[in-house]
């Protein structure tokens, strides 16, 4: 009897070892792979990161290191889809209607917004509007312009078309480009588009305009831009001669259109509007037979569109300052720099010393009386450090200013220190 019972004792335990076996290749089965670790490697058991990091070397993808995490500052949003309110459109070479046509630009002149003004329309405007912001002075939207006396060209076609050529250099350039209209068949005020040129931004807001006088023998090419004393945008006055003068230089060497002056007058509803540098090009006479003739040849576009660039990119570069440093004395003295207390502020003073730009502490407020750019560095030159930010700011809008400059100021938004043109910025007297 104990020898059957001994026996029934083993076949029983002989089945639980057998039922043991089977449940555990059934749950190995539906468990992950582990993979073999190799020398010096451990299993974090609670991330399983040499899990991951074998799975997904198994199906062909990199490690999560390198592909799956990113650092913080790039997991910024994309860049903006529009440019003050004007939605970016693809390059194609063809016209768009509308106004407000906008061009992404690319490489380094991206950070440079130009608006092409092309004067007048298809059809004028006589309702009136202000002369400027404020002004009891009113002047009709926009008018029908003048027309070729020899070929019979409208002025609105002759603009358009050198706008449009003027467009695809500076696109092709890399410049972000803005155009105010791209067909005659548009109704735009020229205090609507001044205003478009400020929500742009624009660096520069060239207008394009050919002129007309009751003297037939009146010929050659002018600039127009406003006097210093213009009661609505005089703070800009020194900008809008500079454009000026380059633009006008460029065109009449490269077109060979007799060079007149800059006229400074504040009768110009589109000046005095524009709170951005802005200038107009009138560029010969329609009323005199050798400029009429000139303009309405073939090739003269080109022609004139590269000026256009040039005189652009000199007035550009001309406002942007120098890194190089030509004192003797700048090379051998150590810079002085300005220090906050424990590290308050974020700022790259070797940069700044690189760049030859010292500034005085302050802790004051600044008001923009243009619009500007926001940068990362005082300078608009050099490497990604200078790359202008998807940051903007407009006239009238007051920030915090640490460092007064001569040519820039050290500016403290959102807890992060950045620089703007001090041409755009005036102490506020609290």
């Amino acid at each position: 009897m104990k020898q059957k019972i001994i026996i029934v004792v083993a076949v029983i335990c002989a089945i639980c070892v057998l039922i043991a076996t089977i449940v555990s290749v059934q749950r190995a089965k539906t468990l992950p792979k582990q993979p073999e670790q190799e020398s010096g490697s451990e299993i974090d058991s609670d991330t399983g990161s040499e899990i991951d990091s074998e799975i997904g070397s198994e199906t062909g993808t990199q490690e999560p290191a390198e592909s799956q995490t990113q650092e913080p500052d790039e997991q910024q949003t994309a860049a903006p889809a529009d440019i003050g309110g004007m939605p970016y459109v693809e390059y194609t070479g063809e016209k768009h209607p509308g106004t407000g046509i906008a061009y992404r630009g690319s490489g380094e002149m991206a950070q440079y917004v130009i608006v092409i003004d092309a004067g007048h329309q298809l059809h004028a405007m006589s309702e009136t509007e202000p002369n400027g912001p404020g002004s009891e002075q009113m002047k009709a939207k926009v008018t029908g312009g003048t027309q070729g006396s020899f070929t019979g060209l409208a002025e609105y076609e002759l603009n358009l078309r050198v706008a449009l050529a003027l467009r695809d250099v500076l696109v092709a350039k890399g410049y972000t480009v803005v155009m105010v209209r791209e067909t005659h068949e548009v109704e735009i005020s020229n205090a609507e588009r001044a205003q478009l040129a400020n929500r742009a931004g624009a660096d520069v807001n060239i207008r394009i305009h050919a002129n007309g006088d009751a003297n037939a023998s009146a010929k050659g090419a002018m600039a127009v831009c406003q006097t210093p004393q213009n009661p609505y945008n005089a703070n800009i006055y020194e900008d809008c001669r500079a454009l000026s003068d380059a633009v006008l230089d460029a065109f009449c060497l490269s077109t060979g259109m007799a060079k007149r002056n800059v006229w400074q007058t504040d009768t110009m509803t589109g000046t005095n509007w524009a709170s951005v540098p802005t200038t107009i090009i009138e560029m010969g006479f329609m009323t005199n037979a050798e400029d009429d003739a000139a303009m309405a040849a073939e090739g003269f576009a080109a022609k004139a569109a590269d000026g256009l660039a040039q005189g652009i990119a000199a007035y550009l570069a001309q406002k942007a300052p120098s890194t190089e440093d030509t004192s003797k004395e700048q090379e051998t003295t150590e810079p002085e720099q300005e220090t906050y207390p424990d590290s308050k502020y974020d700022i790259n003073f070797q940069r700044e010393a690189e760049l030859g730009q010292s500034f005085t502490d302050v802790e004051t407020t600044v008001e923009f009386t243009g619009t500007a750019w926001i940068r990362t560095e005082p300078s608009t030159k050099g490497g990604d450090a200078t790359k202008v930010q998807n940051i903007r700011t407009y006239a009238g809008k007051r920030v915090t200013c640490i460092g007064l400059g001569e040519n820039w100021h050290r500016l403290l938004i959102d807890g992060k220190v950045y620089y703007a043109s001090a041409a755009y910025l005036k102490v506020v007297e609290e």
